[in-house]
Parts: C-alpha cells; sequence; structure tokens
C-alpha cells in the first residue's frame, strides 16, 4: 500500500543488491540527504570519516531502505550502483523517484505451491518502490 511519493537525492554511506530473484526486492541502501550532506560539510569537510568529529552526526541522520525496482532498467542500476559502491574509492551520489509502499502481503511459490510469508518475518526498514534512478561518483 502506498505510503508517500518520493523523490530525493543522497550520498550512500551503505550499499547491497541481492541476487536471490525470489524475493520482492533487488537491494538496501543507506543514505544521508543531500541537503544534510551539504550541512555536514560546511561544519564538518571530512564528515564521512569515522575519525571525523562529524561522524557522530552523519550517522544519526542515515536513513536505510529497502529497494523495489518498478522496472528492469531500475533494478540493473540498483545491482550497478552497489558494484560502484562497494569499491569506496569515491563516494556515491544517487537520485531516485519513486513512492514509499508498506508491505501487506508478501507471497512466493515454491514447486508450485504458493505460501503466506508471516508479516513479522519482513524487514521494518521503509520499503521504496522505485521508478528512477540515477547514480554517480562524487569527489570529496
Amino acid at each position: 500500500e502506498k505510503q508517500a511519493d518520493l523523490s530525493d537525492k543522497g550520498m550512500l554511506f551503505g550499499c547491497d543488491s541481492y541476487p536471490n530473484k525470489n524475493t520482492y526486492f533487488t537491494g538496501s541502501m543507506s543514505y544521508i540527504t543531500i541537503n544534510k550532506v551539504n550541512e555536514l560539510k560546511a561544519k564538518y569537510p571530512d564528515f564521512y570519516k569515522c575519525s571525523s568529529p562529524g561522524a557522530s552526526e552523519a550517522k544519526g541522520s542515515v536513513i536505510t531502505v529497502v529497494l523495489i525496482p518498478g522496472n528492469t532498467d531500475v533494478e540493473n542500476k540498483i545491482r550497478k550502483m552497489a558494484g560502484v559502491y562497494a569499491k569506496l574509492d569515491k563516494r556515491v551520489v544517487a537520485e531516485f523517484k519513486g513512492i514509499q509502499i508498506a508491505i501487506t502481503e508478501y507471497k512466493v511459490k515454491e514447486g508450485g505451491e504458493e505460501g503466506v510469508i508471516p508479516l513479522q518475518n519482513i524487514t521494518p526498514m521503509p520499503h521504496y518502490l522505485i521508478e528512477e534512478l540515477d547514480y554517480a561518483e562524487m569527489d570529496k
């Protein structure tokens, strides 16, 4: 069920993609909105480093979400973005549009049988259905 429209941009502090095609999501990401990034950079230019005095403030601003692709192009971009992020030689900024949804039911088919996954087994993280996604490496 739809909870809110999304249009956001943020610096990644975590990004994973999952190879299992039998799940409703492709990955997850942790990010800080670009407005907060700019605010932190003004006070602590190296806020993204663990040794920075701004690191604790940055940690409190991280948003972690489940990524559900709205189409194949977005699914491929999520996987590629996770690969770029994994290199960690530069920061990655993602810009995305979609909707925040609540999972109200999750069914799976295995061996021709359909089963329902109990809702308490679904992560409590926000779920983003991503319809548009772009990302780029960011200079420090």
